[in-house]
């Protein structure tokens, strides 16, 4: 299922400080992290942009959007990649999150049609919006 339109948004950016490494870098069954990212988003996406403030992703052919405001952490980088985007429609996925699956991005694309922003919500309190679809 590729869907035209839709630019994917891999947040990488910040400072690793609790990992202590670049954190999408992190192997999981033998996987980077960012990998999880990458292989959920390119079937449904027609681009994919790497939001990140250092050189640890230069080895991908992703094109890398550096935040316009350092320091403003993942809404700063979700800002800046949506300004970069060329499409309207955009599913934005932190690179930390390997058990994000196709089908709940595609249920977030399907529910889009009437909102700027579609959020997952765990029933309760919690908000993720670093897997959301956003309209520009």
């Amino acid at each position: 299922m590729n869907l035209s339109g839709i630019t994917g948004i891999i947040l990488a950016g910040g400072k690793s400080r609790r990992m202590g490494k670049e954190k999408g870098l992190i192997e999981l069954n033998g996987k980077q992290l960012i990998q999880y990212a990458i292989e959920v988003l390119k079937p449904i996406c027609e681009t994919i942009l790497i939001s990140t403030n250092s050189n640890f992703y230069d080895f991908l052919s992703y094109q890398k959007i550096a935040d316009e405001f350092p320091d403003s952490g993942p809404m700063g980088g979700i800002y800046s990649c949506l300004k970069a985007s060329k499409t309207n429609q955009n599913l934005v996925l932190s690179c930390d999150m390997p058990f994000i699956n196709s089908q709940l991005l595609k249920e977030l694309i399907e529910n889009s049609h009437e909102y700027d922003i579609v959020v997952p919500w765990n029933g309760e309190q919690r908000f993720e919006p670093m897997c959301a679809f956003y309209h520009k």
